[in-house]
């Protein structure tokens, strides 16, 4: 599987004012650095809980449709499939239609989102190719910095200051291991499960 972000969230869970709070800092010489470290919390909490954090567009390309009768989504809260996409037998690329083959199950921040075959219908042939399918999805917990978790929130926060004070990687002690250990109990809640999803795509058709 190939996973690919299409559409960057249009906002950041945390705003440069929220984040210069935070660290304390009064000035606006560190400002597009903070930017970016918010950007970096986002996306490594992101990584780490395999939840899309801010609304945004992914693209998840498979070899074909699988033996199941349902495909899962990689990446969570699901909020909507956009459009399911494969090349036919002739190489020519069409179009699932969501209201006659299949439906979607949303799941929740602690199940991944399905989509699943309606009664009486099975997966469409694909030319036999590499990367025949592409489910286009958008996830996340919401447009804006309220609509996300607050544990994630202040989780991204931690990230954020350890950062932004330690700047090279040997620094390691007491407050490093007090940072992690708080981080990682934040996003416990959050984080989805991937076992089953790691072994469909080690030895299933789709790897």
């Amino acid at each position: 599987m190939i996973l690919r972000r299409t559409v960057e969230p249009a906002v950041e869970p945390i705003s440069l004012a929220e984040a210069k709070d935070h660290l304390r800092l009064e000035h606006a010489l560190d400002d597009d650095y903070v930017v970016a470290l918010v950007k970096a919390a986002r996306q490594y909490t992101e990584q780490a809980t395999n939840h899309a954090i801010i609304t945004q567009t992914w693209e998840a390309t498979f070899n074909g449709f699988p033996y199941e009768d349902n495909i899962t989504i990689p990446f969570g809260p699901l909020i909507r499939v956009a459009s399911i996409t494969y090349r036919d037998v002739a190489n020519t690329i069409q179009t699932l239609s969501p209201t006659t083959l299949y439906e979607v199950d949303l799941g929740s921040h602690s199940k991944r989102g399905r989509v699943i075959l309606r009664d009486r219908t099975v997966w469409p042939p694909t030319y036999g190719r590499w990367n025949d399918l592409i489910v286009t999805f958008v996830a996340g917990f919401g447009d804006a910095p309220t609509d996300v978790p607050e544990p994630l929130r202040q989780a991204m926060k931690l990230l954020v200051s350890q950062m932004y004070e330690n700047r090279t990687p040997e620094i390691t002690g007491t407050i490093v291991t007090k940072v992690s250990f708080a981080y990682d109990s934040l996003i416990a809640p959050y984080k989805m499960p991937n076992k089953r999803f790691m072994r469909e795509n080690m030895f299933g058709r789709w790897s």
